[in-house]
């Protein structure tokens, strides 16, 4: 439900539900009871430890009537929440807060509480698909709902908090000192205009240090480092202090306050014609794909014109038209006078002549030491003539078809590799082969309709959508558990994709993207499935976990199961397989010429 018209229906459903919800409460304890009996009950007293409840008894209009005079207070109240998020946005809010300074705290509350309103039922939703995609029972869904509302609020928060950025000229970055447990002690000098491409390791700390370049680490993140950083004479200590600095997450989803491109971003937004943004502008900000969601958090950032310019692992959301584009964009603003730092595994893709190359590696910054990665040639696999998997779609798509006639097959010990630019559907295909209709799967000649992870395993783009407990370690005793296996055997998968086990005690969703990434992967190969689907199986990946994601892929295959990947990272498809189909004009086309 969106728009204005969509909210208030919201708003009405809720506050009946609550009613409704109320009446069913006063009908199981024995609270209907009164004079205009309709319905007589006998009571049903409980023993026990429960021996003071009783259940049940007569239904009488008066009870009724008195128990919706109890509940019609709330009730009145959603749907008047409901009419003033329908009318007033959390912009408009937040701008009205920083006027009428004796009530900035309360609208500030209000606000963040009506961009995280939409977020409630797309969490719910998205944790529901990631339970059946995983295999999970309904209760599991819990926990993750509450992160995920958690997370959308301080996201949301932190948006709000850093929306209006003020003009800062000719500003040198210091960061003097700076340290956190495992990474530091830092110091360093950024003079205006400069660009500076950072990179390390998977788990090295570079998005940490973007976060706190940022000024968000200790009042968003709750971590407090030592040292200081300081653009021109501002210190950034917190968010207060970072008025002059935009960032661009890794996964800028969450923080999206309105409900469409073009609300989000606003004229000024859209006018700078940045990363082909006006495009999108009519589409809901929940249905972007990553690449497209990137390029509206690019845009925004830009839009407020800072001094400071923090991208975070472009290349592992943006297709190479996005990466050109980036490219000039970041010159351009060099070129007047804006500092921008971009952390990437891979900065040879987002290479920009005259940047500074700097490294984080053992906890310490410092110039990138020469390293050649070898990718020595992956074994071959034979491919098995009996098929696995059989798949004819006829259309695929939510608000718009994104891809028509889909038709593929897959042998034993197969791979496959599917391409296109950002919001061609890439993973929305995969999506739906991971819950098939009837008549558009076959496994091994037997029908498959809806999520079987025995049969199909997904691993989505985001797979800390899967995570339900609060350590690694338990995340992983959970997916043996789940899929049925012997105690250990997704920790020993995950440790060959990454080389090393991180630490067991570490929050799942405290893990690097590209942990999280090979955390999902050994999760989902846990059910042994027969046909493994990957998206974007290298982002957040440095070049030797890519190698071990690449070698884990051919221990798939040599088990039999087949592979299906969706990438824009088409050299490392061409490193697995010469089977590569790509998304134009809603239609799947396999490339020729490809080599593996």
């Amino acid at each position: 439900m969106s728009g204005a018209l969509g909210r208030i229906r919201l708003a009405a459903l809720l506050a009946t539900g609550f009613i409704a919800l109320r009446l069913v409460y006063a009908f199981l304890f024995a609270g209907l009871g009164g004079n205009q009996v309709l319905l007589k009950l006998s009571k049903v007293s409980l023993g026990g430890p429960f021996r003071h409840i009783t259940l049940f008894g007569d239904v009488s209009a008066d009870g009724i009537l008195r128990n919706v005079e109890l509940a019609l207070p709330f009730a009145l109240s959603i749907l008047v929440f409901g009419f003033i998020s329908a009318f007033i946005t959390p912009a408009k809010l937040q701008k009205a807060s920083g006027k009428v300074q004796p009530l900035r705290n309360l609208l500030t509350a209000l606000s963040i509480s009506l961009a995280a309103l939409p977020g409630v039922l797309a969490a719910t939703k998205e944790a529901n698909w990631a339970r059946r995609i995983r295999g999970e029972k309904r209760l599991s869904v819990l926990v993750p709902i509450l992160e995920r509302m958690v997370q959308r609020a301080t996201a949301v928060g932190l948006e709000l908090a850093k929306s209006n950025p003020q003009d800062l000229k000719s500003a040198t970055l210091q960061v003097n000192g700076f340290e956190l447990p495992g990474l530091g002690p830092i110091c360093c000098e950024v003079t205006p205009g400069e660009v500076v491409l950072l990179s390390g390791d998977t788990g090295s700390g570079k998005s940490t240090f973007l976060q706190a370049l940022s000024g968000e680490l200790w009042e968003h993140h709750g971590r407090k480092n030592a040292g200081s950083i300081s653009l021109g004479e501002m210190g950034i200590d917190s968010l207060a202090a970072s008025s002059y600095v935009a960032m661009v997450p890794q996964l800028p989803q969450q923080s999206f306050i309105a409900e469409t491109v073009a609300e989000e971003l606003g004229p000024k937004g859209l006018a700078g014609h940045v990363m082909g943004v006006a495009a999108l502008s009519q589409k809901p900000v929940h249905s972007l794909s990553h690449g497209e969601a990137y390029r509206v958090a690019i845009a925004r950032a830009v839009s407020r014109k800072p001094a400071l310019l923090l991208i975070d692992e472009p290349s592992a959301a943006l297709d190479s038209a996005g990466i050109e584009e980036l490219k000039a964009l970041v010159s351009q603003l060099s070129s007047s006078g804006t500092t921008v730092i971009i952390a990437d595994h891979r900065p040879e893709l987002v290479g920009i002549t005259g940047a500074t190359r700097l490294e984080i590696s053992g906890g310490a910054l410092g110039e990138p030491e020469p390293r050649t990665i070898k990718q020595p040639a992956l074994r071959k696999v034979v491919v098995g003539r009996d098929q696995v998997a059989k798949l004819s779609i006829s259309s695929v798509g939510a608000e718009a078809e994104l891809i028509r006639n889909v038709s593929l097959s897959l042998n034993q010990a197969d791979c496959a590799a599917i391409t296109g630019p950002n919001g061609s559907g890439k993973s929305t295909l995969l999506r739906r082969i991971a819950e098939p209709r009837p008549d558009e799967l076959l496994i091994h000649g037997s029908e498959v309709v809806g999520p079987e992870p025995r049969m199909v395993s997904l691993v989505p783009d985001r797979p800390s959508q899967f995570f339900v407990t609060d350590s690694l370690g338990n995340e992983l005793t959970r997916a043996d558990k789940v899929a049925g296996v012997k105690s250990g055997l997704t920790a020993i998968t995950l440790e060959s994709i990454l080389g090393k086990l991180p630490d067991l005690e570490t929050h799942p969703l405290d893990l690097s993207v590209g942990t999280q990434l090979a955390l999902g992967v050994a999760m989902q190969l846990s059910h042994k499935p027969q046909l493994l689907l990957l998206d974007e199986p290298v982002q957040g990946l440095d070049p030797a976990s890519r190698e071990l994601m690449a070698e884990t892929i051919r221990c798939v295959q040599e088990t039999g199961c087949a592979v299906l990947i969706a990438t824009h990272d088409l050299d490392f498809a061409k490193r697995l397989t010469n089977r590569v189909f790509e998304i134009s004009g809603c239609e799947l086309r396999e490339l020729s010429g490809v080599r593996a």
